[in-house]
């Protein structure tokens, strides 16, 4: 049992949906869910590749002392920066200076290992940015190749994958060059490195080139979830007596036919998507090694578990009411909301007249659902105002919550051609003592990438993906509490905006509001809103007043809720059941 109250999102859904303005997105990328996340200021995608965004350089006339306190690579990426760019910030080395000192700095960086956290001191050529090390991190390991390294062989066939670190991020001109060459640079790993797809004849040459510091072979292992790696197959993803549901991730370089035939080896397909290379595969465990070892293949983690469902006073502590009246008079109109829920929200509820729509066909109306979207944007007609939400003219698509990537592909560009502009989820995966599963708090995983590419434009326009981070704080199983309590996918998401819950009378953290961090360091949630009351009885969690809603049949209810699971494998919130 976890309980999961809804959560407002308010402060969203005031800034967005009642000013109706466009959001500014996070402009860092995914990592791969294979690698672990470095707070790193250069992390770029495949096509998003620039300079460092928060990295100053200076440079000075006098030639630089290569023995000085810098290291050769701090001091080397400096300098291909100024060749390849030309000096900038005053009068700076000439470019035939900086290119000598390039060649002689690679030699000797290629033949010691230095220290990479090392900065120069004031006074010396370059100051160089404070983050310096090239240790690649990936889940199965860590490690700092040597510089000027590159595997003899990958295999046998004509092109192979493989990562290859750089000294510096490189630019769009660069990856240019490379392409020409064919040589795709594909995702980024932290920290300076790439998964790349090469031809197997220049694996040898490449590492000749001036930017490139290590080419390293991907190994089986590197592509295996911890939980298959250490043998913790989670029960829930067995099938039969033998097999197991996997979520496989294909580089992006590989065809989607590819992808199925290789499959097809291996097990049954259950999922390939048509917009990315995100597949479920049912397979023996015997073979998922070995499934591992196939070039193609990125990534391996177990499927998904199950999903779990995650308010009059809420109003006056965002204080939502000083925009909808006069001189803003800002109500959401003309703005499309989106939702993702157990169920569809109730189309019959007088509170949405007009301005609600079932956005799939697959799916029944569902209590928890329609009390979300009372709270974001019923306008509370039916009890004269009292009860409203908070966009209250704003339109909203209601889906039932998607079960495959390609449902959650499909149905957010549904979302996405109809003119929505968020994206609001109060729902997780379902994490459980009883279930094996408690180490998935706080996991950054394959679905939590692909909410941060979606929210990126990868399914045509950007959208706002608004989630609760869950309600897992003190809920009688997978402790240690309060820390590291969130529930992928979305509230782990880099680019998500993940919502707490706060009493809405004392404006404290509420006695089941999942807290970060996530697995990697970054701080979640981002923003905290109204998600029960405190003062009626503060001896008592989830008790006496919580937030007021729309309910199925034209009603309201008053619910923040405790959660079971009933045999139809949904989650039901108790609170809403037992008062409706």
């Amino acid at each position: 049992m976890g309980r999961t109250p809804t959560l407002l999102c308010l402060s969203v859904f005031v800034a967005v949906l009642c000013l109706g303005v466009s959001a500014v997105f996070a402009e860092a990328q995914s990592n791969e869910p294979g690698s672990e996340e470095i707070l790193d200021p250069e992390v770029s995608s495949r096509r998003d590749i620039g300079p460092p965004a928060e990295e100053t350089y200076i440079n000075v006339r006098q030639p630089l002392d290569t023995g000085g306190e810098g290291t050769p690579a701090d001091t080397l990426r400096s300098l291909h920066r100024s060749a390849r760019d030309g000096v900038s910030g005053g009068p700076g080395l000439s470019r035939e200076e900086v290119q000598a000192h390039l060649e002689s700095l690679r030699q000797r960086a290629a033949s010691e290992q230095s220290n990479p956290n090392l900065i120069p001191t004031p006074g010396s050529a370059v100051l160089e940015p404070r983050f310096t090390s090239y240790e690649i991190a990936l889940k199965s390991r860590r490690f700092t190749p040597k510089a000027g390294t590159a595997p003899q062989t990958l295999g046998t066939a004509e092109r192979v994958h493989a990562i290859v670190q750089f000294w510096d991020i490189p630019r769009e001109g660069e990856v240019t060059a490379l392409e020409t060459e064919g040589i795709e640079i594909l995702n980024y790993l932290p920290n300076y490195a790439y998964y790349a797809s090469l031809p197997a004849d220049r694996i040898g040459t490449l590492s000749d080139q001036a930017n490139v510091r290590a080419i390293v072979g991907i190994l089986p292992e590197d592509k295996l979830s911890p939980y298959i790696r250490e043998g913790e197959v989670f029960d829930y993803v067995r099938t039969g007596t033998d097999k197991v549901r996997l979520t496989v991730v294909f580089f992006d370089d590989v065809s989607r036919e590819e992808a199925i035939q290789i499959s097809e080896r291996y097990g049954k397909v259950n999922d390939a998507p048509t917009t990315c290379n995100i597949f479920a595969l049912t397979v023996p465990e015997a073979l998922v090694s070995s499934l591992a070892g196939e070039d193609a293949v990125q990534w391996i983690e177990p499927a998904p578990p199950e999903k779990a469902m995650q308010l009059d006073g809420a109003r006056v502590t965002t204080n939502v009411d000083i925009v909808q009246v006069a001189p803003y008079d800002l109500d959401g109109t003309g703005v499309v909301t989106a939702m993702w829920d157990g169920g569809w929200v109730d189309i019959n509820h007088d509170d949405f007249a007009g301005r609600l729509t079932i956005g799939d066909a697959a799916g029944a109306t569902h209590s928890h659902s329609t009390h979300v979207g009372g709270i974001m944007a019923g306008d509370g007609g039916l009890s004269g105002g009292t009860l409203r939400g908070f966009a209250t003219n704003a339109d909203i698509r209601s889906y039932e919550w998607p079960d495959s990537i390609s449902e959650l592909d499909d149905e957010t560009t549904d979302a996405i051609t109809n003119g929505a502009l968020l994206s609001q989820n109060s729902w997780s995966y379902a994490i459980s003592s009883a279930r094996g599963n408690c180490d998935l708090h706080g996991d950054y995983d394959t679905w939590s990438q692909r909410y941060d590419q979606i929210i990126n434009g990868a399914l045509g326009d950007e959208i706002m993906v608004v989630c609760s981070s869950a309600n897992e704080e003190d809920d009688g199983d997978c402790p240690p509490y309060p820390w590291v309590q969130l529930s992928p996918p979305m509230s782990t998401a880099k680019n998500s905006i993940t919502v707490g819950a706060v009493y809405s009378d004392t404006e404290t953290h509420t006695c089941f509001s999942s807290r970060g961090p996530t697995d990697d360091g970054r701080l979640k949630p981002d923003l905290v809103a109204p998600g029960d009351e405190a003062l009626d009885d503060p001896d008592s969690c989830l008790t006496g007043d919580m937030i007021r809603s729309t309910y199925p049949g034209d009603t309201y209810t008053n619910a923040g809720g405790d959660l079971d699971v009933h045999p139809d494998g949904l989650w039901h919130n108790r609170a809403l059941e037992a008062t409706a």
